[in-house]
């Protein structure tokens, strides 16, 4: 005969025995001790979990034979399972909404809502920011309709960014997915940049190359960097190279155009990424791309399970306000965004102040235009000097490792 068991997990070993203790009472058989890692929900990094397996004193038989009947960890498939079925019913209470706005007739005008303009000047659809207007009535009191500052507050609940302010709080696999040109291996580079300068352990995995000069590249930038660098032509050679860079902090995982490269697209791809414990997958979006192919990649980002959502190109980027396009289709939190192709700046963690006064000043901290930019990110309008000296920099640390490879 099984002998039941129960599992109970917590963030040290004491916190473990006393929620087994509180909920089991004193006299408890503890069967296994195991000690976790598990990403940090919300993060940019892993954190250890002890997990218990025990018997009520009652319920003990002296059976060794144990039969789980609570489970914490699951399996692919039953996450696979539980996140396509939250994205259905998301599906269906956005759609619900819809229709009781139109039912109601609130959408009407946006009066009432004090950056409207401001929002479809920096680029986002009229359908947004009607979504927008009518959650503003919804939740303002009418006194405060016509304030900025409560619009800007209500806007800054939409944008949700991670729970890391600083580059040493990475750790663990993290994988970008995107289109091609989307500025992935550009946002590795650069993240990788940040990580050695502050003395973190990082590696980089470029997957499924296309060409040589793919491979070059990433040879480069691991010597200009001093990181190691691998390239995986495969799953299995993927799996290897994770197996072999564990002994790193911080693997960063470049990968090829989600819409061209089948190898992505495949079902046994998507399991092994959403069986990773430690991987952590951002998204990366350009919001330059015409509304039916974001719509695409919006869906892709749901298919691959992705946890995070990164912005880049903001340099060049005209219609900012577009990031409300995506978060009022579905609930995102953003990691990254990236203000400009050189290497030494423009490039942040995410945070909602940053990213409110990157779609247009007056939305920034202080509300005047002035104290906006709060995390370095720099307009197209910047310093045009200090932007060639940093283009110069960028060459010249490339220039340096080629000279080393050719002297060997």
């Amino acid at each position: 005969m099984s002998q039941k068991s129960y599992k109970v997990q917590a963030g040290s070993l004491n916190a473990a025995m006393r929620k087994v203790k509180d909920r089991f009472g004193p006299d408890v058989f503890v069967l296994e001790t195991r000690e976790l890692q598990r990403k940090q929900d919300g993060g940019l990094g892993v954190r250890t979990v002890f997990e218990l397996t025990v018997v009520p004193g009652e319920e003990y038989t002296g059976d060794a034979t144990v039969r789980s009947v609570e489970k914490t960890c699951y399996s692919g498939d039953d996450l696979k399972t539980l996140k396509e079925e939250i994205a259905r019913l998301e599906r269906m209470v956005t759609s619900v909404n819809a229709v009781g706005r139109r039912l109601a007739g609130m959408l009407k005008t946006d009066g009432h809502y004090p950056i409207a303009d401001i929002l479809r000047r920096e680029g986002a659809s009229e359908k947004t920011v009607e979504v927008l207007t009518s959650s503003f009535e919804d939740q303002t009191p009418g006194q405060e309709r016509q304030s900025f500052v409560a619009a800007a507050n209500h806007l800054g609940r939409y944008v949700k960014t991670v729970r890391a302010r600083s580059w040493d709080q990475m750790s663990g696999i993290h994988v970008f997915l995107g289109s091609g040109g989307s500025g992935k291996t550009s946002l590795i580079v650069k993240i990788a940049g940040r990580i050695a300068d502050a003395g973190g352990d990082v590696a980089i995995i470029k997957l499924f190359p296309r060409h040589s000069g793919e491979i070059k590249r990433f040879e480069v930038v691991g010597d200009a960097l001093g990181i190691e660098a691998a390239v995986a032509f495969s799953l299995d050679e993927f799996k290897k190279s994770l197996k072999y860079f564990q002994k790193h902090k911080v693997v960063l995982v470049d990968t090829p155009c989600i819409l061209t490269v089948k190898e992505l697209a495949t079902d046994n791809f998507r399991k092994f990424l959403s069986g990773l414990n430690l991987a952590h997958l951002h998204y990366v979006f350009d919001l330059n791309t015409a509304d039916a192919m974001l719509e695409t990649e919006m869906e892709l980002c749901n298919h691959m399970f992705c946890n995070y959502a990164v912005l880049t190109k903001l340099d060049i980027t005209q219609g900012r306000a577009r990031l409300f396009d995506l978060v009022v289709r579905k609930p995102l939190v953003f990691s990254f965004i990236n203000g400009s192709a050189d290497f030494d700046h423009g490039l942040e963690i995410a945070s909602s102040r940053a990213m409110l006064a990157m779609v247009h000043r007056t939305l920034g901290p202080g509300g005047d235009g002035n104290q906006g930019n709060p995390l370095n990110y720099r307009f197209p309008e910047a310093d045009e000097k200090v932007k060639a000296e940093m283009q110069d920099r960028s060459r010249m640390l490339v220039g340096e490792s080629a000279r080393k490879r050719n002297a060997v």
